[in-house]
């Protein structure tokens, strides 16, 4: 309420307090202290009204005087205690605010102790196990609220009790206890403590209503007949210092799970969420979890203990499913064309990753590579709620004018009664994916290395190793096993540097120069893929898109052996 129309209700009121008699004489009564115990009319002239003027805060109400009395004995008719002056409360006897000292002797509800250990007084709803009311309100004086540069309300309580539903505390600034956007209530309490808790403090931010002129309705709910919802120290004074908070809050999850995140608050904040379907939670991170798929708005509110509350509103999409999706492929040399083949369902679009620093979207999409190799292609699918899926598969681009050729060394293991054991290994070969190996003793193996056992032991064996890959390619070598113990031929260590590198570094050699012809120049991969992409000046530059591992370079009928790490 401002200025103006502080002063009007001001006038109002003083204009409200008089009463007037059969003899036209104006006068001032002072108004009783529980609208329980309404005075009987002596004529039908006369009409009594409060004289209770606003107070001007700042103000506080502990409870202690003697205006505050309780009811005596469990609702003895007559015996309905009393309140303090131009506070009114609802009259359901049943269910009603009543005072007392010291701990609940319930111990299914109430407070164990009052807020000044056993001595302080407290207001609390006093409970009939007869009564069918589960609803009842106190309300308090007016408040002018100009004298507070930054107005809260303060008060202190203790809920209890598996009967207590709620505490909440309402305001009116002149327009009664609704607006427009529905009811005025400025907080509203769970019961969350055990009997022997300490009272919560509660502090409420009135700075919108700053040089209103205000009072509130204080109204404990239940479901059952035992519960006792305890106040204390209700007072009106300027806020404590409060840091800005702006609300604001992501959600992440998949499809009906979600989980929501308030972003940048402190520790101290209290964090409650609506969730947009009649349930609420609160904390951060806060789950929730929705019965049908469609759009929510979500609702957080920021209450830090200082009384500064800040809220904010978002529209969620929730979805209920999304297919795991599955791609095909056609190839025409290094062009491939994809295609999602099952999964799609519930999907709004789809991504791709084809392995060599390139992307693409939609359900269908061509991409020509650059080089043979080999290439981890990644699908990914996504729907309006942002929830995704995704699959990959290796693709193994070859060059069919790459060239192949079959080599294998041999280490003798052991030789004894049980036979001679030798160790065969095909890394030598280039350009070659499956390795079939022919012993010389009618036994066979399959693998790029292999180990067998020969009986009789002998070097007079003749063992071919036959070569292919994926593009037709094959080759075929035998050799003796006199071989063994002759000087085969290494892979140099010493002539290249550096051994081990990443992607994008360059390989360098001794005997490197920019004026070398590339067709002086294989790279081949673990596999025996030749590779192609590179780049060649001072050195050899890695392409990013590479996999790591092993590789192996041939310049000049010389060998190479370096590591690719990620």
């Amino acid at each position: 309420m401002n200025f103006k129309r502080s002063a009007l209700f001001l006038f109002s009121i003083l204009i409200n307090s008089a009463v007037f008699s059969a003899e036209s004489n104006l006068k001032v009564e002072p108004s009783k202290q529980d609208s329980l115990t309404m005075p009987d009319l002596k004529s039908s002239f006369q009409s009594t009204l409060s004289s209770c003027l606003p107070i001007l805060a700042p103000y506080c109400e502990d409870f202690e005087d003697s205006s505050w009395v309780g009811y005596y004995p469990n609702f003895a008719p007559g015996f309905y205690g009393s309140i303090g002056n131009c506070w009114s409360r609802s009259d359901s006897t049943g269910f009603i605010w009543s005072f007392k000292t010291g701990g609940s002797t319930w111990n299914q509800s109430g407070p164990g102790n009052s807020v000044v250990l056993t001595t302080g007084k407290y207001m609390f709803t006093q409970p009939d196990g007869n009564s069918p009311i589960n609803s009842t309100t106190i309300t308090t004086p007016w408040f002018d609220l100009t004298a507070l540069d930054t107005p809260a309300v303060y008060f202190k309580s203790h809920l209890y009790g598996a009967a207590i539903q709620s505490l909440s505390v309402e305001i009116d600034f002149g327009n009664g206890w609704t607006s427009a956007s529905g009811p005025n209530t400025l907080i509203s309490l769970a019961p969350t403590q055990q009997k022997n808790s300490p009272w919560q403090q509660n502090i409420v931010n009135l700075l919108q209503y700053q040089n209103d002129t205000v009072r509130f309705r204080i109204t404990g709910t239940r479901n059952a007949q035992l519960a006792k919802i305890a106040v204390d120290d209700f007072c009106i004074d300027e806020a404590p210092f409060c840091p800005p908070v702006v609300a604001s809050f992501y959600d992440y999850g998949n499809f009906l799970s979600r989980g929501f995140v308030a972003s940048n608050v402190p520790n101290n904040a209290q964090c409650t969420w609506d969730f947009g379907d009649g349930s609420s939670g609160s904390g951060t991170p806060a789950f929730h979890t929705y019965s049908t798929p469609g759009s929510y708005n979500v609702k957080l509110t920021i209450q830090l203990p200082c009384g500064f509350i800040d809220d904010t509103t978002q529209t969620i999409n929730v979805c209920s499913s999304l297919g795991n999706p599955v791609f095909t492929f056609q190839e025409n040399g290094f062009t491939y064309d994809f295609q999602v083949s099952s999964g799609g369902n519930g999907s709004s679009g789809f991504l791709w990753d084809f392995g060599d620093g390139n992307f693409g979207s939609g359900a269908t999409v061509s991409h020509t590579y650059s080089s043979s190799g080999v290439f981890n292609v990644t699908l990914k699918s996504y729907n309006n709620c942002k929830d995704t899926n995704s699959f990959s598969s290796v693709i193994d681009i070859c060059d069919p004018t790459d060239s192949i050729l079959a080599n294998w060394t041999a280490k003798l293991v052991s030789t004894g009664p049980a036979g001679m054991v030798i160790d065969f290994d095909a890394e030598v070969s280039l350009g070659a994916t499956y390795y079939k190996w022919y012993f010389g003793d009618g036994d066979s193996g399959v693998g790029k290395v292999v180990t067998h056992t020969y009986n009789p032991p002998g070097l007079f064996y003749n063992v071919t190793l036959a070569v292919s890959n994926d593009c037709n390619g094959s080759d075929a070598i035998t050799k003796s096993l006199t071989t063994i113990g002759t000087n085969e031929e290494e892979l140099p260590s010493n002539k290249i540097w550096p051994t081990l590198l990443s992607r994008g570094q360059k390989l360098y050699f001794t005997t490197m120069n920019p004026s070398r012809s590339r067709n002086n120049v294989k790279i081949i991969d673990s596999l025996g893929r030749i590779m192609k992409g590179y780049k060649m000046s001072d050195g050899i530059e890695i392409p990013i898109h590479w996999p790591s591992g092993s590789y192996f370079v041939k310049i000049d009928n010389k060998t190479f052996k370096f590591f690719l790490t990620k």
